[in-house]
C-alpha cells in the first residue's frame, strides 16, 4: 500500500537550540511516504531569523509560520491549542502527528505509526516514550512529574505503576488511552506520540477554553493534549499503539512544575 502523506507539526519559541534537535529527528525519519515538517513560530523573532537561515532540506519539505504575540497574550495549553489549530488547518498531510520543539523522534518513529495505522485500520495510533531530564540523563524518580502536589504524584506513580504504564526504576512510559465508559480511566498520550487522520483531527480539534481550576490543579495543569484524549473517548474512537518507545520526552516543558522547569536544579 502507498504510504499517506504526513504533516509533522511544531509550536516554537525562544528554543532554537532545542528546535534544531528536533528538526534534525525529522529528517532522519526512514518513512518512505511524502510528509512534511510545518513549524509554527510564537510571535518569537528569533526563531524566525534561524529558520530564514536554515537551509532548507529537500526531503522532508520544512515551511514555516509565524504568527504574532501581543506582550498580554496568555501562553500555556490555551495558546498551544490556538496554534496546533491553526497548523491543522494549514497541514496538507492525510496523516499528522506533532513533535513538541524540546523533544525527538527515534528514526523509525513514523513508519512504525503509519504501519500500525494501515494494519490495524485506525485512525488514531501512538507510540510509547522515554522520559529523561533536560540535561538528558534518564528520569527514574517514583513521581509523576507533572503533578506539583508530592503525596499525589507519588500515589498517581504508584497507580500508574499498577496498571503497567510505568515501571519502578525505569523511564520507560507504556502510555493507554482507556475508552469511554471505563471505570477508573487513565489517558496519558503526549501529543507528541501520535499519528492522527487529518479529516478526524480537524473536526475534533483543540479546545482552546479553560478555567482557572483547569490551569491552577493540584493535581497539574490540564493541558489541551488531554482534553482532545477525553474528546477521542467521548467519540469513542478507536486508539492503538506500536507499543515502541519511539519518542525521546525531555521534562521541562509549560505543564511542568517548577522543580522540573530550565534554570532549576534538577536530580538524576
Amino acid at each position: 500500500m502507498t504510504p499517506p502523506s504526513i504533516t509533522v507539526i511544531t509550536l516554537s519559541r525562544n528554543r532554537v537550540t532545542l528546535l534544531s534537535r528536533a528538526i534534525a529527528s525529522v529528517q532522519a525519519q526512514d518513512f518512505t511516504g511524502r510528509f512534511e515538517h510545518l513549524i509554527v513560530i510564537d510571535g518569537c523573532h528569533d526563531t524566525r531569523r534561524f529558520l530564514e537561515r536554515l537551509p532548507r532540506p529537500s526531503r522532508p519539505l520544512l515551511r514555516w509560520q509565524f504568527v504574532p504575540r501581543d506582550p498580554d497574550t496568555p501562553g500555556g495549553a490555551p495558546r498551544c491549542a490556538v496554534l496546533r489549530n491553526l497548523a491543522i488547518d494549514m497541514a496538507w498531510g492525510e496523516r499528522i502527528a506533532m513533535l513538541d520543539d524540546d523533544n525527538r523522534f527515534a528514526a523509525h518513529h513514523l513508519s512504525s505509526l503509519w504501519h500500525l495505522a494501515c494494519d490495524s485500520g485506525a485512525k488514531a495510533v501512538h507510540s510509547y516514550r522515554f522520559l529523561f531530564w533536560r540535561n538528558g540523563k534518564a528520569f527514574r524518580l517514583p513521581v509523576v512529574p507533572w503533578i506539583p502536589d508530592p503525596d499525589l504524584s507519588r500515589h498517581w506513580h504508584a497507580k500508574l505503576v499498577d496498571r503497567a504504564v510505568l515501571r519502578l526504576g525505569d523511564n520507560l512510559m507504556c502510555d493507554c488511552a482507556d475508552p469511554f465508559g471505563h471505570p477508573d480511566p487513565v489517558r496519558t498520550i503526549d501529543t507528541s506520540e501520535w499519528l492522527l487522520d487529518a479529516s478526524l483531527l480537524r473536526e475534533v480539534r483543540f479546545r482552546t477554553e479553560y478555567d482557572a481550576a483547569e490551569i491552577s490543579s493540584p493535581a497539574g495543569m490540564v493541558c489541551e493534549d488531554g482534553k482532545l484524549l477525553d474528546d477521542l473517548a467521548r467519540r469513542r474512537v478507536r486508539v492503538e499503539t506500536t507499543g515502541l518507545p519511539t519518542l525521546d520526552y525531555f521534562l521541562g516543558g509549560y505543564s511542568a512544575p517548577a522543580y522540573l522547569r530550565p534554570g532549576t536544579v534538577t536530580v538524576s
